[in-house]
């Protein structure tokens, strides 16, 4: 986005600055120079409030990310055990494994 987020790094106060392992990534992004393919501020925000107005669970407003976010979804399902369920365990817990608003979010968009 044509914004100064890529600045972040560089304007977070000291007393929030520590090792968090992208201190080079954040100098790396704010040397970026800003290029035309980068949403303009007025169109995300025009993004995210026809979301508001939608009511939606989620607000993204990059299309191009969608892949990148399916991957690391498939990913993480993947990496669950690849076994019974345990059925006492399940009922007992079933508030934690579920939750009807995914449920209601997917039958809008279906």
């Amino acid at each position: 986005m044509k914004t100064n987020i890529r600045e972040s790094g560089r304007l977070r106060p000291d007393r929030f600055k520590r090792d968090t392992g992208y201190a080079e990534f954040e100098r790396d992004m704010a040397e970026r120079p800003d290029d035309d393919v980068w949403m303009d501020p007025l169109e995300c925000g025009r993004r995210v409030l026809d979301g508001v107005r939608r009511d939606d669970l989620y607000i993204l407003t990059h299309r191009e990310f969608r892949e990148g976010a399916q991957e690391r979804c498939d990913a993480i399902v993947a990496s669950f055990p690849d076994e019974e369920i345990d059925s006492e365990r399940a009922e007992r817990i079933g508030f934690l494994t579920s939750n009807p608003m995914y449920r209601d979010l997917l039958g809008r968009t279906r």
